[in-house]
């Protein structure tokens, strides 16, 4: 069956040519042993081999001409695959480990780069783009449909950090560039800075949780919490009654600021149109007593701290801090 094979592969033009020449060999061998003249059994030969030699030529340069286009086209691929799979490695790298929230654009571009992959690589080298691809995905499907969006986790840094490796081993082996493989300990510490680089910017995260009316929040849903509560129990008419109890300036520790996002609670339509980032959802969206839609800032850190002390303690006590 491998002897099948291996015939199967050769070139059948080499075939042909042999068998063309066993065809003009017996085909003329009569008309030359016959011949009467030796002038005329030379001429014969001489045109005999003259064929033989063209119908060759015309083959040989066919085939440089193919292996030259060969090379064009394995260059050219070799470029788009290499051009393809640093855009892949520096697109992942940028989203897992700028210790930032997920977004559509970021999880767009991987997806993106995951499609590019299937068109070029090879099956493995598209599997672990999956395996990317799906890390990426849990953490912007988290975003969404949680509560809290998130950065990449330390435990899902180092998965990711997995990949990486698993990636880099496959696409040299791909490019049929020299092997390099890494050593256990190398691949450890190299897991182990990005485990001990995601704990500390855990760690510098304030993390601190809030009870409010049985519920628990963080920062930025407790201030959404607490406007909702306010209007509900007040019985707000407008935005300047209620900017009356959160001014734009509670945002930026009491300083004035024309920023897009210089706001704690905004009309809906006016911060849409300045391009705000503000709890957007519709179980979000508080409705005042005029009809008008309101909206909470959702970009909380160290800001919050003013907020809280000068503005939420006067407003209400039910606010506990659990942690």
């Amino acid at each position: 069956m491998k002897i099948l094979k291996k015939i199967l592969v050769v070139d059948l033009s080499y075939v042909w040519i042999i068998v063309l020449a066993v065809a003009l060999y017996v085909g003329f061998d009569d008309l030359i042993l016959t011949s009467s003249s030796e002038t005329v059994r030379e001429t014969l030969n001489a045109a005999i081999g003259v064929i033989f030699v063209i119908i060759t030529t015309m083959y040989m340069l066919k085939k440089q001409a193919d292996v030259e286009q060969s090379k064009v086209l394995g260059k050219e691929v070799f470029t788009k695959k290499l051009s393809t799979y640093e855009k892949a490695i520096a697109t992942w790298e940028q989203i897992c480990f700028s210790q930032k929230t997920v977004t559509e654009d970021q999880f767009a571009a991987a997806l993106n780069v995951h499609t590019s992959l299937c068109m070029i690589a090879p099956a493995n080298v598209v599997e672990t783009s999956g395996k990317v691809l799906s890390l990426i995905q849990k953490v912007y499907v988290n975003e969404n449909n949680n509560e809290h969006r998130r950065a990449f986790a330390p435990d899902e840094k180092n998965d990711m950090c997995e990949c990486l490796g698993d990636f880099s081993e496959m696409v040299r082996e791909d490019l049929s560039l020299p092997k390099t493989e890494m050593t256990q300990s190398f691949k450890d510490n190299f897991t182990a800075f990005f485990t001990e680089a995601g704990k500390t910017a855990t760690t510098s995260r304030d993390m601190t949780k809030y009870t409010f009316r049985g519920e628990t929040y963080g920062k930025g849903r407790l201030v959404q919490a607490v406007v909702k509560a306010v209007v509900h129990d007040n019985n707000i008419v407008n935005i300047d009654q209620l900017k009356k109890l959160f001014p734009d300036e509670a945002w930026t520790n009491g300083k004035n600021s024309t920023g897009k996002n210089a706001f704690v609670v905004e009309l809906e339509t006016k911060a849409k149109k300045m391009g705000a980032r503000y709890f957007s959802k519709p179980e979000h969206l508080i409705s005042l007593k005029n009809g008008d839609l309101v909206v909470v800032n959702n970009q909380w850190g160290a800001n919050f701290d003013y907020l809280f002390n000068e503005f939420i303690k006067d407003i209400t006590d039910e606010v506990i801090i659990k942690n």
